[in-house]
C-alpha cells in the first residue's frame, strides 16, 4: 500500500511539474535565470517576476527527482512478488528524470535550441507516462475492482438491475421527443434519467464509498 500511494504522489507531483513548465513557457520565463543549476549564482534567488516562475519550476523538478529516487528504492526493497517486475521500471523512471533535468539545464545554457527543447518536452511526457504506469501497476490486489465487488456483496440480481438502470440512461431518443412536451414533463424525465445514471454508475464505485444492504 505504501508503494502504491507513493507512486500516486510521484505521478501527481510530475503532473504539477508539467503544469509549471507550461507556465514557464507561456510567461516567457525560460531564460529568467541565465545560468544552471544556480540562478544568478545562488540556489535561492529573489523570487519575483520571471525568476519566481522559472525557479519554482526548478524547485518542483528537484522535488520530483527526490520522489522518484525514493519510489525506486521502495520498489527495490519491497517484498511483494508483484513489485519485482517493476524494479527495472522504477530505475528507468530515475534515469528519465535525471535526463529530463539535464536537458532542462542544456536548454537554458544553450539559449533554448529547438531540438533540445523538443526533446525536453518529449522526455517529460515519457517520464510522466512511466509514473502513471507505476501508479497503476503497484495497486495492491485487495484494491482491485474484483475485490471491491466481492467486498460489496453484489449478487446476480443486483448486477442485472444495474445493467437495466444503465440501459435506461441510453433512451435519449425518447428524451428528444419529450423536449417538445410541457416543461414539467421535461424536468421529470430529465431527473429520472439522471437518477438512472447515478444508480448505474454507483455500481462501479469502490466498496468503501457506498453502503450495500446484504440482507
Amino acid at each position: 500500500m505504501l508503494v502504491h500511494r507513493f507512486a500516486i504522489l510521484t505521478a501527481a507531483a510530475t503532473f504539477l511539474l508539467i503544469l509549471i513548465g507550461g507556465l514557464v513557457h507561456g510567461t516567457g520565463s525560460s531564460l529568467a535565470c541565465p545560468d544552471w543549476p544556480t540562478c544568478y549564482g545562488t540556489m535561492m534567488p529573489k523570487m519575483e517576476g520571471g525568476v519566481a516562475v522559472e525557479h519554482s519550476h526548478r524547485l518542483a523538478a528537484g522535488t520530483v527527482v527526490v520522489l522518484t529516487l525514493l519510489l525506486a528504492t521502495l520498489l527495490a526493497r519491497s517484498a511483494r512478488p508483484e513489485h519485482r517486475s517493476l524494479r527495472r521500471v522504477g530505475w528507468l523512471a530515475v534515469a528519465l528524470v535525471f535526463a529530463q533535468a539535464l536537458l532542462g539545464g542544456i536548454t537554458v545554457l544553450l539559449r533554448l535550441p529547438t531540438p533540445v527543447s523538443t526533446l525536453h518536452t518529449a522526455t517529460s511526457l515519457l517520464f510522466f507516462s512511466t509514473t502513471l504506469y507505476l501508479a497503476a501497476r503497484t495497486r495492491p490486489p485487495e484494491l482491485s475492482w474484483a475485490a471491491a465487488r466481492a467486498r460489496a456483496g453484489l449478487v446476480p440480481e443486483r448486477t442485472r438491475a444495474t445493467a437495466n438502470t444503465l440501459a435506461l440512461c441510453g433512451y435519449w431518443d425518447g428524451w428528444r421527443k419529450i423536449k417538445r412536451a410541457s416543461p414539467t414533463r421535461l424536468w421529470a424525465s430529465t431527473a429520472r434519467r439522471l437518477e438512472c445514471c447515478w444508480i448505474g454508475t454507483s455500481r462501479f464505485w469502490p466498496a468503501k464509498w457506498r453502503t450495500v444492504n446484504r440482507r
